[in-house]
């Protein structure tokens, strides 16, 4: 009984941890053009924040399955926090596009510690409830994402800026890692998992499936963070909407994430993982083509971006429950490697976007964002195909 109310205490602090990143992130995209008026930098030029953010996620993701076989995960979620503190702080202070990037890189050394880890230590903990865990504790998460971006539009509104955010999300992460200091949270040891026949990483590496999820994690990577970080100004651009309205929209956005997340916290126990993926992902697809018809209505772009956001709710959380039992004896090393390809992803997709919706406009980019749902639907498809004969003889 002890362990079971560590491991509940130890769900509810990384619920609030993601939360805390959840507004810290997605409080970026509505202030894009204040930090390029700040760096006195282009749009394009300060999109590149996103691709420092998720290299800097890649870096931690690519170390953190050797850490945490010596440290546990719970050190690497502690030095998460610390990290995100102080480079969400850099961010809001940088007045030189260097010094921005560098500490978006740092926020980003940050995310991904508290990514890899939150959710490793949910899934190992949880496991035989595993996608309803991830699921719920992820929803916070969207909480934080969706109250980001409200409270930036409300902050335009009152004070003429939206930085005052990223002081509070800082305040918020650096506050939960103070709490984990002086909290008893379970130390998830990742050997417990695993058994003395432990595949090698070649082994691995040689898995279709995982190849599949790797897929599936880059466009999800790019296409999650470019909603969030590019959704304001594409809204600016495509039907006319005054900042503080648009970032209301992408407060919306998570909104409908975190709804989705909900729902697939109640699935999780009704349905496998490859269901509830393809179904989120039915839905995403079906939001970007609203995107693409709906071009320049207010109201159709709207409940496009709700419903991407609704479908990308539980996508995320259910692909690493899905790696997690997959490969249950590997479990640190695969998640290593499917969230590194997400921030591979996180770099390069959003960037892109970026530089397509200032040299090319903005209805290009429905085009962009349409393409990677048909692929992340398409790797789910070959991901079923693929799972159903091993279960088959399994039997």
């Amino acid at each position: 009984m002890k362990s079971d109310s560590i491991a509940n205490r130890t769900l509810v602090m990384v619920s609030f941890v993601f939360f805390a990143l959840g507004l810290i992130m997605a409080s970026i995209g509505p202030v894009l053009g204040e930090l390029s008026s700040n760096t006195n930098t282009s749009l394009a030029a300060v999109g590149a924040i996103f691709t420092a953010l998720f290299l800097g996620a890649l870096v931690t993701q690519l170390f953190s399955s050797s850490i945490s076989s010596r440290v546990g995960l719970h050190p690497i979620l502690l030095a998460g926090t610390v990290l995100a503190a102080l480079g969400m702080t850099g961010i809001s202070l940088s007045r030189s596009l260097p010094l921005l990037l560098i500490s978006a890189m740092v926020l980003g050394l940050g995310h991904g510690a508290v990514n890899f880890s939150g959710n490793l230590s949910i899934a190992t903990l949880f496991y035989e409830k595993r996608a309803t865990a991830i699921n719920f504790a992820n929803i916070f998460y969207a909480l934080g994402a969706f109250i980001g971006p409200a409270l930036a539009g409300f902050s335009v509104i009152k004070f003429e800026t939206g930085l005052p955010v990223f002081w509070l999300g800082a305040l918020l992460i650096f506050s939960a890692g103070l709490m984990m200091i002086h909290t008893p949270l379970q130390r998830t040891d990742l050997s417990q998992t695993t058994t003395p026949a432990t595949p090698t990483k070649t082994a691995l590496l040689a898995s279709p499936i995982l190849w599949v999820v790797v897929v599936l994690s880059f466009f999800y990577g790019g296409s999650e963070t470019g909603m969030s970080g590019w959704t304001t100004t594409y809204l600016q651009q495509s039907v006319g909407f005054p900042l503080e309205r648009a970032a209301f929209v992408t407060s919306a956005f998570y909104l409908a994430l975190m709804v989705g997340r909900m729902l697939c916290s109640w699935l999780g126990s009704r349905l496998t993982e490859l269901q509830i993926l393809i179904s989120t992902l039915a839905v995403t697809f079906a939001g970007t083509l609203l995107l693409i018809t709906g071009y320049g209505n207010p109201i159709l772009s709207t409940l496009a971006v709700l419903g991407i956001g609704l479908g990308y709710g539980g996508t995320y959380p259910t692909m690493i429950a899905f790696s997690t039992a997959t490969f249950k004896e590997t479990a640190a090393q695969a998640a290593s490697v499917i969230i590194s390809v997400g921030s591979i992803g996180g770099m390069a997709l959003p960037a892109l976007q970026g530089v397509i919706l200032e040299q090319a406009g903005a209805q290009p980019t429905t085009f962009m964002v349409a393409g990677m749902a048909v692929m992340m639907l398409l790797a789910s498809l070959v991901g079923a195909r693929l799972v159903h004969p091993v279960k088959a003889k399994s039997k």
